[in-house]
């Protein structure tokens, strides 16, 4: 009933706008002038009106589409920056929380100490030289990372001691990667076998800023570094499979 009221209410106040209208003396002098115009002027005068409220009609949706257009345009560009700051901040607490790399020197040292703790005998020590990270084979560090490698070369190991080996080169650092392994049968005894450990040291370098020490630039103080701290003698630790290396003769 309501919805009926409004309609009875709303045509009788279009009635009425409508007989004002045709009572002004403008709409009298437009309708005399309009009906003075040849009948083609009428029908033109008439489609270019159609027209016009057309196209007043369809400028309101166009433009509430266009407003949407653009917002949606905005929102995929903010959320694009977004996406490449949290990226850039994330990458920043990595590189923060990096732990510090070793040398190729370091390295060595610290292979010799942990070869030395497992009693290896003399005739399974090989040696321990350092080669062209690129002989390697492609790298998989991104532009900008130093890369170092080391050779180590052991005889006569059981398999368990290759298995070993491997995995506590794994434990060094986390900037030491075991990037290729070969192991071929020993002679006379092919029941153990000589192996090659190919190893990458991975580091970010370091600024002109952050190599300085703290003293002003010209006075002399240390550059590349400070003094490092006396470490501990490597230790091997267990090994996955449980149990530390064993040499040949307690294998056998």
């Amino acid at each position: 009933m309501a919805l009926e009221d409004f309609r009875e209410q709303l045509k009788e106040k279009i009635s009425e706008s409508w007989s004002k209208i045709q009572e002004s003396p403008a709409y009298n002098n437009a309708r005399e002038k309009f009906e003075t115009l040849s009948p083609g002027a009428q029908r033109g005068i008439i489609f270019g009106t159609l027209a016009f409220i057309a196209a007043l009609f369809l400028s309101i949706p166009m433009s509430y589409f266009s407003s949407a257009s653009s917002s949606v345009t905005d929102y995929n560009s903010t959320r694009e920056l977004l996406r490449a700051l949290l990226r850039a901040s994330r990458l920043a607490n990595e590189a923060a929380s990096l732990p510090p790399s070793i040398t190729p020197e370091e390295l060595k040292s610290r292979l010799q100490g942990d070869l030395a703790a497992v009693n290896l005998l003399p005739e399974q020590m090989g040696g321990l030289l350092d080669i062209d990270v690129n002989s390697l084979g492609k790298s998989l560090a991104p532009k900008g990372i130093n890369q170092s490698a080391v050779s180590l070369t052991l005889k006569k190991l059981n398999l368990k001691q290759v298995v070993d080996v491997g995995y506590q080169i794994q434990q060094i650092n986390p900037s030491v990667k075991l990037a290729g392994l070969s192991v071929t049968a020993s002679s006379p005894d092919p029941h153990y076998f000589d192996a090659i450990y190919k190893v990458v040291i991975y580091s970010v370098p370091m600024s002109v800023d952050t190599e300085s020490g703290p003293g002003p630039k010209g006075s002399g103080g240390p550059r590349g570094g400070s003094a490092k701290t006396p470490q501990a003698p490597p230790q091997f630790r267990k090994a996955p499979g449980g149990g530390a290396m064993k040499n040949r003769d307690s294998e056998e």
